[in-house]
């Protein structure tokens, strides 16, 4: 029963969102057709570009782009979530929220 929950489920997500690691089917591949075959982050094939940079890969579901990053520095550093209009780059809105469950430095922590 659970296993056909999982297919019902993953059959209704549209080709378009990315909203599992590597992808719908997990697999790197995308159903979407006539993507460019290369890009460069001077141009080539880009549609937006924004200044921040992730925890975690971008999760992308309903036309919009989620980002999970760090915000501040030393003792004001928190973590963020971010929303973008995925078609402008526009930021829509961010969440930030202060995690204290470790002492490990936060460049080595993946909260993904």
């Amino acid at each position: 029963m659970f296993l056909l929950v999982l297919l019902v489920a993953a059959l209704s997500v549209p080709a378009s969102d990315w909203a599992e690691s590597r992808g719908p089917a997990r697999d790197g591949i995308s159903l979407e057709k006539s993507l460019p075959v290369k890009w460069s982050p001077a141009g080539d094939n880009l549609t937006w570009k924004a200044p921040y940079g992730g925890r975690s890969g971008p999760i992308v579901l309903n036309d919009r782009v989620y980002l999970q990053n760090t915000a501040g520095k030393g003792e004001s550093e928190q973590e963020r979530v971010m929303c973008f209009n995925a078609d402008t780059g526009k930021l829509l809105w961010e969440h930030r929220f202060n995690v204290f469950l470790s002492d490990v430095p936060p460049h080595r922590v993946g909260w993904a």
